[in-house]
């Protein structure tokens, strides 16, 4: 009876302590991946904020009649140079 007890912890401490170090390895594994995807989050967050910025700036009011006016060269037209046309479906007179 003492031989089996005896063999049996010559068996089972090595295996625990075995068990024990992969499961601190596969630990720090999923750690340092952890840490390796939240940096890239952050990474892609700030990057996400930058071209936001980037399209409030190129959609601003103040760009866009600075390009009309510096570079195509147009003009703003008063209300009586324009001319409004409206066209109908043509479905009017149908039934």
């Amino acid at each position: 009876m003492r031989k089996t007890v005896i063999l049996f912890m010559l068996i089972t401490i090595p295996f625990s302590a075995f068990m024990t170090v992969q499961q601190v390895f596969k630990n720090e594994q999923i750690q340092k991946e952890v840490r390796t995807v939240t940096e890239k989050q952050r990474t892609l967050f700030e990057k996400n904020k930058q071209m936001l910025t980037n399209i409030a700036i190129l959609r601003s009011p103040e760009r866009i009649g600075e390009l009309a006016k510096d570079v195509l060269h147009l003009k703003q037209l008063s209300d009586k140079k324009m001319t409004f046309v409206e066209i109908s479906s043509g479905k009017e007179g149908q039934e």
